[in-house]
């Protein structure tokens, strides 16, 4: 229509534990943004730029025996919960609403979710996928180790399942022989104009930070030089200004933040500079350069360039791991996710747009101060 927009929704859920001590105090806290808002600006939580929609419930459904029944009541019960939360969104979607615009013009506003924020367990949760595939594409399982990108992911395929099973047990069964759970209805199917696939960006915090470095790579290499050397290269570190000093060492602390992590980075092919041979050292290289470049918070063609030669240099040397039995293999998600970084940056944006680090401040005011002020 004439003298109207589109608005991007920016949307993200994320469960958190409310008490160290018991399993069963969990909080499961949707948030909403815009695009149209600085990145600088949303950050700061005392600006309020990501709202709160609702919480979800965390009902583990036991009294389902069947684990494969269980598991796909779990997703039926959060699309329902997300379809009721985002209702009048869809309805905004198809009518609009008249909103007045920075300029201080009046402009019919059309609402399309252009983000999903989640770590990688809640993506497959949001687009239907089992945790061993890719939420993005359709890449084999057994090639995620490989620097490969699969077919796009479709918005049809389970209204196309549905429509063309005689049954329903036929329907399970195709959603199962697909790596997909059969979710009844997805949320998703009734926002206008959102390919959920494509929206779902890149989570450096848990992918790359947690992820490839604190879950793989620097467990790989405390393999080859010991966990105790390792932490003795850390603990003997001079304090600097811009360090965070770790005087226990880095291989057995609990609860590490992001920042933990990305100190450590920032010291790492130092810390085993002389430990180890000069081929172990040139995928560890590869990877940091990789970690660094993922998180600018400004690209250029070069940049790109740069960060693809950075990973394909990290496949390239990768299985030197291997033959120093520090891992078994290479294929995980976290492997994978990294092909999609590029794609994700020239259509949505820089990726520090999207980590789940804010999710986790946003907890504290929203969940957990509360919880514990009530107990």
């Amino acid at each position: 229509p004439t003298r109207a927009t589109v608005i991007g929704i920016i949307l993200s859920s994320d469960k958190t534990q409310l008490a160290n001590f018991r399993s069963n105090s969990t909080a499961w806290p949707v948030y909403m943004s815009i695009a149209n808002i600085h990145k600088d600006f949303r950050r700061k939580i005392n600006n309020r730029a990501m709202v709160l929609l609702g919480y979800l419930p965390t009902a583990k459904l036991r009294e389902i025996e069947h684990t494969t029944d269980r598991a796909i009541r779990l997703h039926d019960l959060f699309h329902h919960c997300m379809t009721h939360l985002l209702q009048e969104l869809r309805t905004l979607g198809a009518e609009g609403i008249m909103m007045v615009c920075p300029d201080k013009k009046l402009r019919h506003i059309y609402p399309v979710v252009v983000s999903y924020i989640a770590d990688h367990p809640e993506q497959c949760l949001v687009v239907g996928c089992r945790q061993n595939r890719c939420p993005l594409c359709l890449v084999n399982w057994k090639e995620r180790s490989q620097p490969l990108v699969g077919a796009p992911r479709q918005m049809n395929v389970y209204s196309y399942f549905r429509e063309t099973s005689e049954s329903l047990r036929e329907y399970y069964n195709r959603c199962s022989l697909a790596g997909m759970v059969a979710i009844t209805q997805p949320f998703w199917e009734q926002l206008l104009h959102c390919d959920i696939f494509s929206s779902i960006t890149p989570d450096i915090l848990h992918e790359l930070h947690k992820g490839l470095f604190g879950d793989h790579l620097r467990d790989w290499l405390a393999e080859v030089i010991g966990y105790g050397q390792l932490d003795h290269c850390y603990r003997s570190m001079l304090p600097h200004d811009n360090l965070i000093h770790f005087p226990q060492g880095i291989m057995y602390l609990d609860k590490i933040t992001g920042t933990e992590y990305k100190n450590m980075e920032k010291t790492f092919c130092g810390a085993i500079g002389g430990l180890t041979p000069h081929h172990l050292q040139h995928p560890t290289r590869a990877l940091i350069d990789m970690i660094y470049l993922s998180q600018l918070p400004l690209h250029t063609t070069s940049t790109l360039n740069k960060l693809q030669a950075c990973w394909e240099e990290f496949h390239a040397h990768k299985e030197v791991f291997v033959e120093y039995f520090a891992c078994k293999n290479f294929n995980f998600p976290k492997m994978h996710k990294p092909n999609h970084h590029i794609s994700s940056i020239q259509s949505r944006g820089t990726l520090d747009n999207f980590s789940t680090e804010l999710l986790e401040h946003l907890h504290i005011s929203l969940a957990k101060d509360a919880y514990r002020a009530g107990n």
